[in-house]
């Protein structure tokens, strides 16, 4: 039975097996498709409606506000074309809800909203190394940026 367990947990452990984390592999030249992804939660638990994306935001109209939570995703995509050229695709969109007392009738009232926010492309360059450091341009420009404007 022992051998039997020890068989499982090796072959499980190989399933499962990566290349060592260290130093030296997080300041390695990576090749093929890499990705980033960034997660934020925003919850305000007052008065006040924050906004996160894509500048961070108090508002306050006619209603008495409660609570504003914001979900937001970005996901970036990196794919090494020649080992200095790299090309990337990066989008982003959120999640929120804000509850809120309608200051007329009093009710107690919610809104939901589901938007996708960026899409931008760009590449990194890679210059050689001068001694330990390894400069880097990096250009990025959107393709979709949305913003909204409060008069």
């Amino acid at each position: 039975m022992k051998k039997i367990c020890l068989a499982f947990i090796v072959l499980v452990s190989c399933v499962f097996a990566s290349d060592e984390l260290n130093i030296d592999n997080l300041f390695k030249k990576q090749i093929g498709l890499r990705s980033i992804t960034s997660l934020s939660l925003l919850s305000t638990g007052n008065a006040y409606s924050y906004c996160l994306y894509p500048n961070i935001g108090v508002n306050g109209d006619l209603n008495v506000w409660n609570d504003t939570k914001q979900l937001y995703l970005n996901q970036t995509f990196i794919y090494t074309i020649t080992p200095k050229f790299d090309i990337l695709i990066s989008g982003g969109g959120n999640y929120s809800r804000q509850e809120y007392n309608n200051i007329i009738s009093g009710a107690f009232t919610s809104k939901n909203t589901l938007n996708f926010d960026s899409l931008w492309l760009g590449f990194i360059y890679t210059a050689d190394s001068i001694a330990d450091f390894i400069p880097q341009l990096k250009f990025q420009t959107a393709i979709i940026q949305r913003e909204k404007t409060v008069m």
